[in-house]
């Protein structure tokens, strides 16, 4: 074999060394891969950081992801409010009816009566609107209550209408409970607060000069601030006049009471703000201790009522209007859901005007309330899809955004998307956007409310009908893990 001969054959078996070496490390590599393979899904099978990424049900919550309570009663279908304790419990509250939940989903059994009981009053009637817990574990339930029979500086003449009569005497009412729903010793009149807040009397007739003995002040909802204190919103009648009916008159307000129950006097100089519309219909805190509000507004004068434009505000921790609104901001037909991120901006959604079929939108208000134009398309995002009837709105701890929609029925569970801070779907989230509770084929309900823990877990809460409940009608709370 000549020199050249050897050479070539010494480098084809170069060669195929190099190729059996190159073929073993990459038999090993594919054993290594396979093997991380295998661990990361038997991570994501046993809970473990696979899962971290894909949002999901949590099944380690109630039953599988879902806990449901039998209620039933005059209070069944109605919308469902929740809140959050810092030790982990969930409250639910439905009409008189106030649950509490352990953070494993099932009843606290040392709340009340096996973990619900009945918010009621010695001193009258009860509508409960607002709840709230505060830093300590304190629950606080607020709303309108009722005494009967009322009294007046006018004289009821003969032949004198329904609608012509004084109305009963309303005030705002908060109750605080501890962690074992024992009305809190420490907070007003043994748990409860009855208060007008010192808002002003209804008068007569514009121009006549009447007034009645108290004002009749109706709250719809609450906060809590940093140190403790509820925050109520709600309504009051300024006066009472004749248009073709009865009518009423109604001013907005937002009032406070101290960490012991008491009005607080020194709240916007008097103890409440009042104004700009008819009602408050939503009312979220804001990072600095201040709030923001939806106040809606009613066309008066006919005979019927129809809702008109919602206005925008924001008070600061003193009570008094944020120094950066603008006093131009316009006035928006908007549902009565509203949340505040991290920025101070509010999160809200503007309905269709008139008989358009466009669906509602969400759109984000900057401080000052006028619109963010730089959110989403053209400052709004089009409810489309799976989601169109927005029943709860939340805000994370990145300022995405958190819709549910406000429909459970067959074939869907609850429904979920979520929105970056940019406003854009973020179709990391779930399925392209979109999370999906269990589907069970004999419920049907609604979702009023959602709400995030420390950990980023998902509550959405609302009234469901199933077969498997007692009643047939209860309350439904579901936990997601967020995933990325």
């Amino acid at each position: 074999m000549t020199d050249g001969a050897m050479a070539v054959t010494g480098r084809k078996r170069q060669g195929m060394i190099r190729f059996w070496r190159i073929s073993v490390v990459m038999m090993a590599l594919c054993v290594v891969l396979g093997a991380m393979a295998a661990q990361g899904s038997a991570a994501t099978t046993q809970g473990g950081k696979g899962e971290n990424h894909v949002a999901r049900i949590d099944k380690a919550f109630g039953s599988n992801g879902v806990e449901k309570v039998a209620t039933g009663g005059p209070y069944a279908r109605q919308s469902v409010q929740m809140a959050l304790g810092p030790n982990g419990r969930i409250y639910g509250l439905e009409g008189n009816l106030l649950l509490a939940f352990e953070p494993n989903g099932k009843p606290a059994r040392d709340f009340g009566n096996g973990g619900r009981l009945r918010v009621e009053s010695p001193h009258g009637e009860l509508n409960p609107t607002g709840l709230a817990v505060d830093s300590q574990g304190r629950v606080l339930v607020s709303g309108t209550i009722t005494t009967y029979p009322f009294t007046s500086d006018l004289p009821i003449p003969a032949n004198t209408s329904l609608f012509e009569l004084p109305p009963a005497m309303q005030e705002a009412f908060v109750d605080r409970y501890l962690e074992d729903g024992v009305p809190d010793p420490s907070f007003g009149d043994a748990g409860e607060t009855d208060t007008t807040f010192a808002l002003p009397r209804p008068t007569g007739e514009p121009g006549k000069g009447v007034e009645f003995q108290r004002a009749v002040v109706q709250a719809t909802t609450l906060a809590v601030d940093p140190e403790n204190r509820p925050v109520v919103g709600g309504r009051y009648i300024a006066a009472i006049y004749y248009c073709a009916y009865g009518d009423q008159l109604f001013t907005s307000f937002v009032g406070r009471l101290t960490a012991s129950g008491a009005p607080d006097s020194s709240y916007a100089g008097k103890g409440y703000a009042s104004g700009p519309s008819d009602e408050v219909d939503a009312l979220a805190e804001t990072i600095d201790g201040g709030v923001s509000t939806l106040n809606g507004d009613t066309t008066h004068c006919a005979e019927h009522a129809y809702p008109g434009p919602s206005t925008f505000d924001a008070l600061t921790v003193n009570g008094d209007q944020s120094p950066v609104l603008d006093p131009a901001r316009p006035p928006l037909i908007t549902s009565s859901l509203l949340a505040v991120d991290s920025k101070g901006r509010a999160l809200l959604f503007q309905a269709a005007t008139g008989f358009s079929e466009e669906p509602p939108r969400l759109i984000r208000l900057q401080p000052s309330g006028m619109l963010d134009t730089r959110f989403g398309f053209h400052g709004g995002i089009p409810l489309k899809g799976e989601v169109t009837s927005p029943g709860a709105i939340a805000v994370d701890a990145k300022d995405q955004i958190l819709v549910a929609d406000s429909t459970i029925q067959h074939p869907y569970g609850p429904r979920l998307v979520r929105y970056t801070a940019a406003g854009r779907r973020d179709w990391r989230f779930g399925k392209k956007g979109l999370l999906e509770g269990p589907i069970v084929n004999d419920t049907r309900g609604g979702v009023s409310a959602l709400a995030i823990d420390g950990k980023g877990r998902i509550y959405a809460a609302g009234w469901v009908e199933s077969k498997t409940l007692k009643t047939h009608h209860g309350i439904q709370i579901v936990r997601f893990l967020p995933g990325r």
